[in-house]
């Protein structure tokens, strides 16, 4: 099979593999879409917080249809839509990092394991299980790969937190700072605003429901902000990965309030001076999405896109075609506007 590959000097390549072989209580997946993200541009470019792992597979954001199942899986039936598939284990050399842009994955029946004695405390158990997630037949490709984010975003908002009525400012208006302010309006968080360097994004942000969304090269954002909410934020939160959004925040943060890093920087250390911040305040980073937190709200999701009251296609820009997975990178390596970016394995 075809599968993704960054070779040791950071190039892309289209390499073939074998496909992937399941166990008794694991399905065979074919791939049928992956979504690009910021980590894997990182992991493009190598700098990613302490990943060292070369040359790699790439993808992690796939939705794909099981073509085949082990014995003792009972979670997934031939057929069935399902989440994040992944490969796993040395294959020819390359070491995948989840390897999801591949014609074929993996996916795993916890509870068949569990049953068989190798639940989470076992050799080869990883919380990467959890959210591998049946979804329902109607959900397109498109769909099924930005639930993935979808669902990594609404963990976080858990994580951090939020209620009603608390204010927040996002950072960034990729697929990601827009999905927080969709989950943070339906929460209802007031205001929630959203600061992006592009016009294209800041109009985004306002039809995604942002109460204000600003061009930080337009504004003085300190200013702006602190114009809307005299006494500071409640939150801020870095959806891309600038250090230096850290010390903006701190201008912009009330007493007792959080600065939130979800954003991955790869800048792995800063110098800053908090006596631009109020006396007392949090730093909360939270880059790596917590699987069974991720799995905690798959339901919710599902529920809330069947009943239309989260569209899915709003925080998608491009979607290519596999033999087109070249110029899907080149969209972000050109710093075009984009949204979610999506390659359609088949």
């Amino acid at each position: 099979m075809k599968s993704l590959a960054i070779e040791k000097n950071y190039t892309l390549n289209l390499i073939d593999i074998p496909v992937p072989q399941i166990d008794r209580s694991s399905a065979l997946v074919k791939i049928h879409g992956c979504g690009i993200c910021g980590t894997d541009m990182k992991i493009v470019h190598g700098t990613f917080k302490e990943f060292e792992t070369y040359p790699c597979l790439l993808g992690h954001e796939a939705v794909g249809e099981v073509v085949e199942v082990g014995s003792d899986v009972t979670a997934f039936k031939e057929g069935d839509k399902v989440l994040l598939p992944y490969l796993e284990g040395e294959i020819d050399g390359y070491i995948p990092s989840h390897g999801a842009f591949s014609e074929y994955g993996i996916c795993h029946d916890i509870i068949a394991m569990a049953k068989e004695g190798r639940g989470p405390d076992s050799p080869g158990f990883n919380e990467l299980f959890y959210p591998q997630k049946k979804v329902p037949d109607d959900f397109d490709t498109e769909c099924g790969v930005m639930m993935v984010t979808l669902r990594e975003v609404l963990a976080a908002t858990r994580h951090f937190g939020f209620t009603a009525g608390q204010s927040l400012v996002v950072f960034g208006g990729g697929a990601v700072g827009l999905s927080f302010v969709k989950f943070a309006k339906l929460i209802g968080m007031a205001p929630v605003i959203l600061v992006d360097i592009m016009d294209e994004k800041v109009d985004d942000a306002k039809y995604i429901g942002a109460d204000y969304a600003l061009n930080s090269m337009k504004s003085d954002i300190v200013s702006e902000i602190r114009k809307l909410c005299p006494q500071g934020v409640d939150y801020t939160l870095d959806a891309v990965g600038v250090n230096e959004l850290i010390s903006q925040s701190m201008q912009l943060i009330c007493r007792g309030g959080k600065i939130l890093i979800y954003g991955i920087s790869p800048v792995v250390s800063m110098q800053f001076d908090w006596t631009l911040a109020p006396d007392n305040w949090s730093l909360d980073f939270f880059w790596a999405p917590d699987k069974i937190l991720e799995s905690a709200v798959h339901d919710q999701l599902v529920q809330w896109i069947s009943m239309g009251i989260v569209n899915p296609y709003d925080f998608i820009s491009h979607t290519f075609a596999y033999a087109d997975i070249m110029k899907a990178f080149d969209v972000l390596e050109q710093k075009k506007p984009a949204k979610k970016i999506i390659v359609k394995m088949t």
